[in-house]
C-alpha cells in the first residue's frame, strides 16, 4: 500500500488537533497533519496545483502569496475587507471535485487533502489553494460587483 492509499483510507490519525486563541478571546481549531502527511500534501501544493485553475486576483495561487496580496492594495483611498466565518468549513465538497477533477487520481488527491469529514483542514498546506480553486467562479462573481462600482477586488 503507497503513503497516497495509506492516508487516503485513514486520514484521521495523520491530524493533531490544535487550539489557538486569538487576540479578541476566541479560539481556532487546526488541524496539523503529522510530518509524513505534510510531506504528501507539501507535493501537491507544488507539483499539482500548479495545473489547478485559478483567479487571477487570487493570491493563494502558487507564486503568490500574502505580501503580493498587499501590495495591490497598497494606499488605496479606501479598503474594506472581509472574510468568511468558518472559511475552509464551508467549502463544498463538489466544487473540490469539479476543481481538481483534471488531476490525475483527483478523488485520492482530495482524500489526502481533507478531513474524514470532507471538508478542508485548516492547518494543512493544500486548503488555501484547493479552497480558492473551489471559489473560482465566486471570486469572479466578486470582480463583477466590484467592476459596476469602479472598484478593485
Amino acid at each position: 500500500m503507497t503513503a497516497w492509499d495509506h492516508f487516503a483510507q485513514h486520514p484521521s490519525e495523520a491530524y493533531q488537533l490544535r487550539v489557538h486563541h486569538k487576540p479578541n478571546g476566541g479560539v481556532r481549531h487546526v488541524m496539523v497533519p503529522d510530518a509524513e502527511l505534510r510531506k504528501l500534501q507539501d507535493w501537491c501544493v507544488e507539483h499539482l496545483w500548479p495545473k489547478l485553475t485559478f483567479h487571477p486576483a487570487d493570491h493563494s495561487r502558487p507564486g503568490h502569496s500574502a505580501v503580493t496580496h498587499a501590495a495591490v492594495h497598497a494606499s488605496p483611498e479606501w479598503l474594506v475587507t472581509m472574510g468568511i466565518h468558518r472559511f475552509f468549513d464551508s467549502v463544498p465538497y463538489k466544487r473540490m471535485k469539479e476543481a481538481t477533477r483534471q488531476l490525475y487520481r483527483h478523488e485520492t488527491v482530495l482524500q489526502v487533502c481533507l478531513l474524514p469529514n470532507g471538508s478542508l483542514p485548516t492547518g494543512a498546506p493544500t486548503s488555501p489553494g484547493l479552497a480558492s480553486a473551489a471559489f473560482f467562479e465566486v471570486d469572479e462573481a466578486f470582480v463583477e460587483i466590484a467592476d459596476t462600482m469602479c472598484a478593485r477586488y
